[in-house]
C-alpha cells in the first residue's frame, strides 16, 4: 500500500461542475488503467494534443480511478489509483495495517509514439506501466495501428505481464454515429498477477474479449465481456487545448460612455475630470491607480487589475478608458502594468487616432501594433502616489458581496477598497488519497486578511476552521528515519478546529529592470514559520529566469497556534527556469532542502491554451531515508496542476487554484510552501503575456487573433521521425567517408591507445579493490551513472530552443551521437563478450557472440562522450571533456568496467559526437545560390 497526498484549494464542488459542461472530442479507451487502448490491450493511436481524460472502470476483482494526458502530439501518460477487491493490505512497517480496507496500489505509465499514421504506414507506439514504485502491474509493449475506412486494427507485443502477441479491432461504423465495437486478443497473463490466488484471476487464460461503446459528447460509456467476466467503464475528455469552455455571458463590457473630454486646461484646473477617471478605471477593477499628466501632453496610468486574467485584455481596457476621458490636446497615453506592487510591463500608445479606430472597429490589429511600443517596466515607472491618487482611492467605497458560485466558489463573500486590502471568506478542501475509503478529505472555511501596510510592504492573515475531516482516521505511525519535516502532517491534521494557517509580512523591490527582489517574515504556513528572501532575474528577450531563495525557517507546533517545535533549519535553493516549444516550462532547483540534505529538484510543465498547467517533479538528495523499507534513498516525485477558473466560469477572472498527487508524503526533498513566489507571481504576466504573439491578444476585447502561429514545432511533433531520418541521412554519409585514408589513420591510432591502456587493466583493477566502497570511489560511480542522463536531458533541452538556432542544432547533434553511440555500443558489447572485473575471470576472458551484459565497451561513458562532444567544439568548451572523463572514471569506480573499456568508450563517442557536430554545421549545399563578386553577378545551382 502506498500512501498519497493531495492538497485542493478553492470549492471542487463549482470546479466539477463547470468540468461536466465541457464538450470534448477525443476518443475514449476501455484500457484499464492504462493507456488509451482496446478493452485490456493497449494500441497505437492517440487523443488529440491536450486531452486530458478522468474515467472509472471496473471489472471483477479490479476498481480503476483513472486519469490520461496526452501532453504532446506524442506523449501520452496515465495515472490510476486501482483497489483489487478480496485482497487485504500488505502487513509491513512501512505500510499502514489495520481496518484499511482491501489492497490499493497507484499505478503510472506512459506511451510514446515513433511513427505517426501515414499513408499505407501504420501509427507505432511503444510503452510501458507501472515502471517505478511497487511495479505490481508492470508491463512493456510495441504495438501498431492502422485506419480502414470505419475500422482501426491492432498488433502488438508484450512482456512481463503481456505474456506475447496481441491485437483487436475497433470498429466505428459511420452510420451507427457514437456507437463502436470493440474485440481484441487478451494477452494478459493472469497467473502472474499480484494476489492471482487470493482473487481468483489466476485460472483465467489468454482469449477473445469484446466490448460495446456508447459517446455521448464529451462522455463516453462501455460494457464489456471478457470472457465471462463482465466490465463497465466510463470516461470523460477534456481539450485542454480549446481557448474557452464557457461563453463570458456574465463578463462585464468595457467602458464606452462617450461624454465631452476637457480641454488640458480644464483637466489641470478642475480635479473633476481627473476623478471621473479614477471612478471609471475604479469600476472595472483596476486598482492601485496612478495618474499623472506629464510634459508634452502624455497621458501615464499605473496600474493593476484583480479580476481580467490576461495583461494585455486589461491594459485595453485601460487605454479605452483613458482615451474616452484624456484632455483633448492628449498626444500619447503610456500604460504600465503592474503585480502586487511591481512593473511588470510598459505599453505606449504614441498614435491616438489609430487607437480610437482600433476600438471602433475600423482597424486590424495588426495595423495597431505598428504603433503600439511594449517593453519591460523599469522602476521609476512606480512612482509615488501623490495626493489625488490617495483622495480617489478614499473616495471610492469598498466592493464587498456574498458570492454565489462565484471565483470558483460555491459560496464566499469578499470585500476589496482600490488598493490591496482584501477581506474574504470561503470554503477550502484538503484530500488524502488512498486511505480506507480511498478519499479523504478536510472541509474548512479560510478567513484571510491583506492589506498594504506601506508602499510594497504588505501584511497576509489567514485562519482555517475546520468543519471536517476524516483525515486523521487514515493515519498509521511516522517511520521516517530522517527530521520529520513533511511525514509528520497527520499530526497537524489532528489539530483544533481554529488554527492559524498563515501570518506574515511581506515586502517587495525592483531593484532594476527585470529584476525583482522580496524580504519575508511570520508563519509563513501550516508548518513552519521564520524569515526569507528572493531574488528574480529575468533575461531581456530570452526564454529563461534565474532566481535565489533562502529561508531561516522553525518547525510549528502541531496545535496551528502562534508556538514552535526544537527544530530549525535554513534552505538555500537556485533555480533556473527555461521556457520549451508547446508552451512548456523546465526547472531545475539545487541546493539545501528542508530535512538538510542536498541536492537537485527537476520540473516539467505544459501550459495549454485553456490555461491549465499539468506538471510532475522529481527530486534527487544525499539522505537515506531507511523507513521506506527497500527503497533505500527514496526520491520524492509527484505530480501537479495548476487550475485557471477563466476558462470555468461566465465571466473572468484571476483566480487559480490546483493540487499535487505524490506517492508518499516523506521528508527528503521537501521545500518551504513560501506564500510569495516571484516567479510563480510573475510568470503569466512577464513570460507569458508580454511575448504572447504581437503582446496584444485580446487587447480589444475580441477574438481577433487571426493567423496565429503554430505553438508547436514541426520538427517536435514527429521527433523520432525527423530526427530518425536525419540520422540515417548522416549515417550514409559517413559510411561513404570510411574508405578514406584519414579515417583509418584516426581508428589505428584509437586502437593502438586501446592496447596501450589494456596493459594497466589488471593493475588499476587491483587499486580499486582496495579502496571500493570509500567515499572517493562511490562519488566516482554516482558521476559514472548519471552524467549520461544530465548529459542527455542537456542535450534534449538545447534542442528545443526555439530562439537560438545553434544551440538547437547542437543539441541535435548530440542527440543523434549520444543515440548511435549506444546503440553501436550494444552491437561491438554482443561481438566482444568480454568479462567484467566484478566476474573475478580476468581482463583477457571472451565470449563472443554468447555473452550478454559484456564488459568491453561501457555504454555511459560512450553516451557521455558522445553528448558533450558538440557542445565542447561548438562552444570552444574543453572543459566539458572533463565531465565526460569522470563519467569513464566512474565507471571503472563501479568495478564494472575495465580501463581500456573506458578509454575505448571515450574514443569512441569522442569520433561519434564529432562526427555529428559536422554533419549538422555543413550548410544546406542544394539548390540555387546567388554569389556577388568583383567581376559580377553568379547564379550556380548544386543538385548533389
Amino acid at each position: 500500500m502506498v500512501k498519497a497526498s493531495v492538497s485542493v484549494k478553492g470549492a471542487m464542488r463549482r470546479f466539477l461542475a463547470c468540468w461536466m459542461g465541457v464538450i470534448a472530442w477525443g476518443l475514449s479507451s476501455l484500457a484499464t488503467a492504462g493507456p488509451t487502448g482496446l478493452i485490456n490491450m493497449p494500441d497505437a493511436r492517440f487523443n488529440p494534443d491536450g486531452t486530458l481524460r478522468f474515467g472509472m472502470v471496473y471489472s471483477r476483482p479490479y476498481f480503476d480511478v483513472s486519469a490520461n494526458a496526452t501532453l504532446l502530439p506524442w506523449l501520452e501518460t496515465n495515472l490510476a489509483v486501482r483497489r483489487i477487491n478480496g485482497a487485504a493490505p500488505i502487513a509491513s512497517p512501512e505500510f499502514l495495517t489495520g481496518g484499511y480496507g482491501s489492497y490499493k496500489d497507484k499505478i503510472a505509465g506512459f506511451k510514446v509514439r515513433l511513427v505517426a499514421e501515414e499513408g499505407w504506414w501504420p501509427s507505432v507506439a511503444v510503452g510501458a506501466q507501472d515502471p517505478f514504485g511497487t511495479s505490481l502491474f508492470r508491463r512493456q509493449f510495441a504495438a501498431a495501428t492502422k485506419t480502414l475506412g470505419d475500422a482501426q486494427v491492432t498488433f502488438g507485443y508484450g512482456r512481463q505481464q503481456i505474456d506475447g502477441a496481441f491485437g483487436g479491432l475497433r470498429y466505428s461504423p459511420s452510420w451507427l454515429g457514437s456507437w463502436s465495437f470493440v474485440t481484441e486478443y487478451d494477452a494478459s497473463d493472469y497467473r502472474n498477477f499480484p494476489f492471482a490466488e487470493e482473487t481468483h484471476v489466476a485460472g483465467r487464460r489468454h482469449g477473445i474479449s469484446s466490448a460495446i461503446e456508447y459517446r455521448i459528447g464529451w462522455m463516453s460509456a462501455a460494457v464489456s465481456n471478457q470472457r465471462g467476466v463482465a466490465g463497465i467503464s466510463t470516461y470523460v475528455s477534456i481539450p485542454l487545448e480549446q481557448r474557452e469552455w464557457i461563453p463570458k455571458t456574465a463578463e462585464p463590457e468595457p467602458y464606452a460612455k462617450v461624454i465631452p473630454r476637457p480641454t488640458l486646461a480644464q483637466w489641470e484646473r478642475d480635479a473633476s475630470y481627473r476623478k471621473r477617471m479614477y471612478a471609471a478605471l475604479f469600476r472595472q477593477d483596476f486598482k492601485d491607480v496612478r495618474l499623472r499628466m506629464e510634459p508634452n501632453a502624455r497621458l501615464s496610468l499605473t496600474l493593476t487589475n484583480s479580476r481580467i486574467s490576461q495583461m494585455s485584455r486589461a491594459v485595453g481596457r485601460a487605454a479605452r478608458t483613458a482615451l474616452l476621458l484624456a484632455p483633448l490636446e492628449t498626444t500619447e497615453i503610456r500604460v504600465t502594468y503592474t503585480t502586487s506592487g511591481l512593473p511588470v510591463a510598459t505599453y505606449e500608445f504614441t498614435d491616438l487616432r489609430k487607437l480610437n479606430r482600433y476600438f471602433n472597429g475600423l482597424l486590424t490589429r495588426s495595423e495597431l501594433a505598428e504603433s503600439v511600443s511594449i517593453r519591460y517596466a523599469a522602476p521609476s515607472s512606480y512612482s509615488e502616489k501623490d495626493k489625488a491618487d490617495l483622495m480617489a482611492a478614499l473616495e471610492e467605497p469598498a466592493q464587498a458581496a456574498v458570492l454565489y458560485g462565484g471565483e470558483g466558489n460555491y459560496i464566499g463573500f469578499r470585500s476589496q477598497d482600490t488598493g490591496f486590502n482584501v477581506f474574504q471568506v470561503r470554503p477550502t478542501l484538503a484530500a488524502y488519497v488512498n486511505g480506507p475509503n480511498v478519499f479523504q478529505y478536510s472541509l474548512s472555511v479560510l478567513t484571510t486578511y491583506d492589506r498594504e501596510l506601506a508602499e510594497r510592504l504588505f501584511l497576509s492573515t489567514g485562519v482555517n476552521t475546520i468543519l471536517y475531516e476524516n483525515i486523521t482516521q487514515a493515519l498509521g505511525v511516522n517511520n521516517s528515519t530522517l527530521p520529520h519535516v513533511r511525514s509528520d502532517f497527520g499530526e497537524y491534521a489532528k489539530g483544533p478546529r481554529a488554527r492559524v494557517d498563515h501570518a506574515l509580512m511581506n515586502r517587495v523591490y525592483q531593484p532594476s529592470e527585470r529584476t525583482y527582489a522580496r524580504l519575508t517574515g511570520g508563519w509563513l504556513e501550516q508548518m513552519y514559520g521564520g524569515v526569507g528572501g528572493q531574488w528574480l532575474y529575468v533575461e531581456r528577450g530570452e526564454p529563461w529566469a534565474f532566481d535565489v531563495s533562502v529561508e531561516a525557517v522553525k518547525q510549528r507546533d502541531f496545535d496551528g497556534r502562534f508556538g514552535f517545535r526544537d527544530y530549525q533549519t535554513v534552505t538555500a535553493l537556485a533555480a533556473m527556469h527555461y521556457r520549451l516549444p508547446y508552451q512548456s516550462t523546465f526547472t531545475v532547483r539545487t541546493g539545501r532542502f528542508l530535512a538538510r540534505d542536498f541536492g537537485a529538484r527537476f520540473e516539467i510543465k505544459r501550459r495549454f491554451r485553456i490555461g491549465m498547467e499539468l506538471g510532475a517533479w522529481y527530486t534527487v538528495t544525499n539522505v537515506v531515508d531507511t523507513g521506506v523499507g527497500n527503497e533505500g534513498n527514496y526520491r520524492d516525485k509527484g505530480v501537479f496542476v495548476s487550475i485557471p477558473f477563466e476558462g470555468l466560469l461566465p465571466n473572468d477572472t484571476r483566480l487559480v487554484t490546483g493540487f499535487s498527487l505524490s506517492p508518499w508524503t516523506r521528508d527528503p526533498g521537501q521545500m518551504v510552501n513560501s506564500p510569495v513566489d516571484l516567479y510563480q507571481m510573475l510568470e503569466k504576466p512577464l513570460m507569458l503575456d508580454m511575448h504572447d504573439r504581437d503582446g496584444l491578444v485580446r487587447f480589444g476585447d475580441v477574438e481577433d487573433d487571426y493567423n496565429l502561429p503554430y505553438l508547436g514545432s514541426p520538427l517536435w511533433d514527429r521527433p523520432f521521425e525527423n530526427i530518425g531520418r536525419m540520422t540515417l541521412q548522416d549515417w550514409g554519409e559517413g559510411t561513404s567517408a570510411l574508405g578514406s585514408s584519414g579515417a583509418w589513420e584516426t581508428a589505428l591510432l584509437g586502437a593502438a591507445a586501446v592496447l596501450g591502456s589494456a596493459v594497466f587493466d589488471r593493475s588499476v583493477s587491483r587499486s580499486v579493490d582496495r579502496h571500493f566502497g570509500s567515499r572517493a570511489l562511490d562519488t566516482l560511480d554516482g558521476f559514472g551513472k548519471w552524467l549520461p542522463f544530465a548529459a542527455m536531458g542537456a542535450a534534449g533541452l538545447a534542442a528545443l530552443s526555439e530562439q537560438d538556432k545553434r544551440l538547437s542544432s547542437t543539441g541535435i547533434a548530440a542527440i543523434q551521437a549520444g543515440a548511435t553511440g549506444l546503440f553501436a555500443n550494444l552491437g561491438i558489447k554482443y561481438a566482444v563478450g568480454r568479462a567484467r572485473p566484478v566476474d573475478g575471470k580476468g581482463p583477457a576472458d571472451f565470449e563472443p557472440f554468447g555473452r550478454s551484459g559484456s564488459s568491453f565497451p561501457s555504454n555511459h561513458a560512450t553516451v557521455a562522450w558522445a553528448a558533450v562532444t558538440p557542445f565542447a567544439k561548438e562552444y570552444d568548451a574543453p572543459w566539458l571533456y572533463g565531465a565526460a572523463a569522470l563519467a569513464s572514471a566512474g565507471r571503472i569506480a563501479s568495478r564494472e568496467h575495465w580501463l581500456s573499456d573506458a578509454v575505448a568508450s571515450s574514443l569512441l563517442g569522442f569520433a561519434i559526437g564529432d562526427f555529428f557536430w559536422q554533419e549538422r554545421r555543413k550548410p544546406d549545399d542544394k539548390g540555387p545560390r546567388v554569389g556577388v563578386g568583383p567581376t559580377g553577378v553568379t547564379l550556380t545551382w548544386e543538385t548533389k
